[in-house]
Formats: structure tokens, C-alpha cells, sequence
């Protein structure tokens, strides 16, 4: 009884509306076209997963999409504190609520029921409600790696699975999202995109340091490019340092993930983030230029190697496959240094 009458007052609780803005994408973006018109046919499924390590410009690139093609989007920036109760969901009603008026009014009876073990029935009165809704719907949560609680992951997943025709979701994640997609992908109903695909080519690169008036050769361009393997935000810590040197062919020569701007972001959006074993494997295994469970298991002394290694995988932590088979693999190379 206390805990419904906890569960009837978070239902009071205020919601952070700074959550539903969608973020303002900076003046001087590359634009990335390819990948905005592959995002807009991808809006005859019903998902897209945008999957990829931090600072691969997730957010930036779907803001632009929204900016892009006048698209009618409600935005959710989740954070950790959404895993509980039916937050959750009071923060997709009102986000829905801001681009459909009206809408949280109809499922405000609804929302108590999100409370209660039988999820699923208040998820399809949201979704009939939803129905009702006329035009094209995008709903986009960012940084969904942080719902944690299975329940929460297993109503999102049916959810997604019953949206209504015009209503499409975008999952931004650093993670894979806890549920199974590719049925849906078999389907042609999910469309996926991965850190391979939001890295910077060379002219991406060229136009970007051209955009904050850095003026670097072709040659200059590449050998950033490459060591930086296309990382945006790679890139733009390495564009912060070049300005505050006179030898810039030097400073590339030597660009490493020991370089003060990248190691400083990776220890706070990166390596602050996982668990004490992790890094304690993560380190042993970064002697080896390339690695499969049985190399991980010799140097890091983990019975559990494929196991840790699996769960690299799901998390997208600069992680670099080798092989189809997913035997083989190796650390990005800033990551690798920073780990060293």
C-alpha cells in the first residue's frame, strides 16, 4: 500500500521540460547529407537505432535531421533517473503532449496504471491514443543506454513493436538497446547506424577544420583522419590543441590518446563510466595490437574473457571488429594509447 501511494505521488511530481528541447546543433556543422537522407528514408520503418561510441555525434546528427526536414519530432533526453516507476513514460506523454496538444490530457487516467505489474494494458491505451493522432510522428530518445531496468527495456521494446504506421521512434544509444532487433531489421522496419557510418571521411574532416578557420593540407587532413579513425570529437580535441601550437606537423606526427584534451574526456565520458573489473581487464588486454577470447584470457588472467569481451561489443566501447565472424578485434587507436 505505501509503495502505491509513493507511485501516486511521483505522478505529481514535476517533469524537467529542458528534457523535451530538442539540443541546438552548432553554427558551424558539417552538413552530413548522406547520412540525413538515409535517416529519412529510414522513416517508413519503425525504428532507427543509432548506435555508437561518445562524442561520434549522435545527437548532433539527429538534431540536424529534425532541423533538416521540418520534421515534427518529440524529444526525450533520458537520464538515469527514468528507469523508475512510470517517468519514464509520464516524460514520452508530455514530450508527444508538445508537438499533439491534448494528448497528455486523454492519457493522464492512464498513467497510474504504468505503475501496476500488467504494463502492457496501460501501453496500449498510450498506443490507441497514439493512433488517434493525425500526421507523421518522430520520436526520438537520446541516450537510451541508460534505462537499465529490464522492465523498462522490455516496454519499450513492445512499444516500438506497436506503433502505429505514422509514428516512428530513433534510439540514440552508446549501447545495444537490451532487446532484440533484427527481426525488425529483417523486416526492413529498423534501420541502423554505427559508428563506421557517422565517422568523418577526409572531406568531412577538411570541411570542418575549414569551418572553424584552420587551414590544414590534404596531407594534414588525412594523417589527422587517420589517426584519429574519423572520431568527431577526436577531431575537434585535436583541432583545440593545433590552435595553441606553431609546430603543426609535428603536433599530428605525435597526436595520441595521451594527448591532455583526449585523455580528459575519455576518463570522464568513457572510463568513469565502467565498472572496476572492466577496467581492470581493459588494461591488461591493451598490450595486445589485436585480440580474440583466448589472447584476452592468457594476458588478463579472466576465465569470463568472451563473456567480457561480449559485453565490449554491446556497449560499442571503441571496440574494432576484424573479422565477419566476430572473433578478432582490436582497440581504436586513441583508445588503445589513453589505456596504455
Amino acid at each position: 500500500m505505501r509503495e502505491r501511494l509513493d507511485d501516486a505521488a511521483d505522478l505529481r511530481e514535476p517533469l524537467l521540460h529542458t528534457k523535451l528541447n530538442v539540443p541546438r546543433h552548432a553554427a558551424a556543422l558539417v552538413p552530413r547529407v548522406r547520412l540525413i537522407e538515409q535517416l529519412h528514408d529510414s522513416l517508413n520503418g519503425k525504428l532507427t537505432l543509432i548506435c555508437a561510441p561518445a562524442g561520434f555525434g549522435k545527437t548532433t546528427l539527429v538534431s540536424e535531421w529534425i532541423s533538416y526536414g521540418s520534421l515534427d519530432a518529440a524529444w526525450i533526453s533520458l537520464d538515469a533517473g527514468d528507469n523508475a516507476g512510470g517517468q519514464f513514460w509520464r516524460y514520452m506523454a508530455s514530450a508527444i503532449d508538445g508537438i499533439r496538444p491534448g494528448y497528455m490530457e486523454e492519457v493522464k487516467a492512464m498513467l497510474p496504471l504504468l505503475y501496476a505489474d500488467d504494463v502492457e494494458q496501460a501501453l496500449i491505451l498510450l498506443l490507441n491514443e497514439l493512433n488517434r493522432q493525425s500526421g507523421r510522428i518522430l520520436l526520438v530518445l537520446d541516450d537510451f543506454h541508460v534505462i537499465q531496468e529490464q522492465k523498462m527495456i522490455q516496454a519499450a521494446a513492445y512499444f516500438i513493436t506497436h506503433l502505429p504506421p505514422h509514428v516512428h521512434v530513433c534510439l540514440m544509444s552508446r549501447t545495444e538497446p537490451g532487446f532484440p532487433v533484427s527481426r525488425m531489421e529483417a523486416q526492413q522496419l529498423a534501420f541502423r547506424l554505427t559508428a563506421d557510418d557517422l565517422r568523418f571521411t577526409a572531406q568531412e574532416a577538411e570541411q570542418f577544420f575549414q569551418s572553424i578557420h584552420l587551414q590544414l593540407d590534404s596531407v594534414e587532413t588525412s594523417a589527422i583522419v587517420r589517426q584519429t579513425e574519423g572520431w568527431i570529437t577526436g577531431l575537434k580535441l585535436a583541432a583545440l590543441s593545433m590552435r595553441r601550437t606553431e609546430d603543426r606537423h609535428g603536433f599530428i606526427r605525435q597526436f595520441t590518446g595521451d594527448n591532455r584534451h583526449v585523455k580528459q574526456y575519455l576518463l570522464e565520458e568513457v572510463w568513469s563510466l565502467e565498472t572496476i573489473r572492466m577496467r581492470k581487464f581493459l588494461l591488461k588486454c591493451s598490450i595486445l595490437k589485436r585480440w580474440n577470447a583466448s589472447l584476452c584470457r592468457a594476458v588478463s588472467g579472466f576465465a569470463d574473457s568472451p563473456d567480457m569481451i561480449a559485453d565490449l561489443e554491446r556497449s560499442h566501447l571503441f571496440v574494432v571488429p576484424l573479422d565477419a565472424r566476430g572473433k578478432w578485434f582490436r582497440f581504436h587507436h586513441l583508445f588503445s594509447e589513453f589505456l596504455l
